[in-house]
């Protein structure tokens, strides 16, 4: 049994194990239909899982400092993964107070060798509308090795983006691939029509970067320098992630 991380947008949220598994979320907000259930059923649930293909010695699953951005190490006997997932923050477009700010529907993972040489795995097996739907899968090509595979199933549909060349079956992606010290790959999985089509274009440095300043704007608000500090925030950053944003309603 995996113990799980919360990220989010407050618009939606999903549920990453230590195993590197996205195995519970709704797109495109709270009250949408699952796209991946893997934690109520993990045969047909649905799932997107990044991890080392080699057995795991250990595994440290925490979040960067005052924020609802969450980073799980993995180490193996060949070398030290980090693997950082996030979804984008809402942003304010239009500075008007009468429309609230939105937020990209995605989810960004960045795996990122911090030592020696790691053979990892892309498992994306998406199950639409509560896994009543395997989706229909399609490359949609890409060049100098980036890759990019679209899900569609019911009213459904996801692309996945990532600089790793990727194919794809019947049942989705299982894509294995190696980074050596100070690689990087990015993984965005993006829902719905008209969103980036290349990861290059989903901007997830500057995504990341925005992400963390919003989460710690919203703490440095508390002013709170009391007993069991870390503990609060913690709470305080997790019912935010629980929290729709249009409405306040947890």
């Amino acid at each position: 049994m995996y113990n799980y991380g919360l990220i989010g947008n407050m618009s939606s949220a999903a549920l990453v194990g230590t195993d590197g598994s996205i195995d519970w979320c709704c797109f495109p907000r709270f009250d949408s239909p699952s796209v991946f259930a893997a934690i109520l059923d993990p045969e047909a649930g649905g799932h997107f899982r990044i991890n080392p293909a080699d057995p795991v010695i250990k595994t440290i699953q925490e979040y960067v400092a005052d924020t609802n951005v969450l980073q799980t190490t993995f180490h193996t006997a060949s070398g030290v993964v980090s693997l950082t997932d996030f979804m984008p923050a809402p942003a304010d477009h239009d500075n008007n107070p009468d429309t609230p700010p939105v937020a990209p529907n995605e989810i960004h993972r960045i795996v990122t060798c911090l030592s020696g040489s790691v053979a990892l795995r892309c498992d994306f097996q998406p199950r639409h509308d509560y896994a009543r739907t395997v989706p229909s899968f399609r490359s949609l090509g890409g060049n100098a090795g980036r890759g990019a595979v679209q899900a569609r199933g019911g009213r459904q549909t996801m692309t996945l983006l990532t600089d790793v060349a990727l194919g794809c079956d019947d049942r989705g992606v299982v894509h294995d691939f190696q980074l050596s010290e100070g690689q990087t790959a990015t993984f965005v999985l993006a829902y719905g029509h008209g969103g980036p089509s290349s990861v290059e274009g989903s901007r997830t440095g500057e995504k990341l970067e925005y992400a963390q300043q919003y989460w710690r704007s919203l703490v440095a608000r508390m002013n709170y320098e009391g007993l069991w500090r870390d503990s609060v925030v913690r709470s305080f950053l997790a019912l935010h992630l629980m929290m729709y944003h249009r409405t306040g309603a947890i």
